[in-house]
């Protein structure tokens, strides 16, 4: 973790409850339209190859029940 790029930014972040209110609110809205962002993905991104024939293994569902784990109490403590 020491190695982040924003690893000295943490403590202005982990110490700051309406900081983390602002970043939370953004989730929020973001994962709001999420559906309209995956849509706006270009198509080739979901595939390996340039013919797209090889799809990738990215998991949209899964990658959006990760993404609400803002939401989780104890998240700006665990990350």
């Amino acid at each position: 973790m020491q190695s982040h790029a924003f690893y000295k930014q943490r403590l202005n972040l982990f110490n700051n409850p309406a900081l983390q209110l602002e970043y939370s609110n953004r989730f929020s809205e973001i994962l709001a339209v999420w559906d309209e962002i995956c849509h706006t993905v270009p198509e080739e991104w979901w595939f390996f190859d340039d013919e797209k024939t090889i799809p990738t293994d990215i998991q949209r569902n899964e990658m959006y029940q990760q993404l609400t784990y803002y939401q989780n109490i104890n998240f700006w403590e665990q990350i």
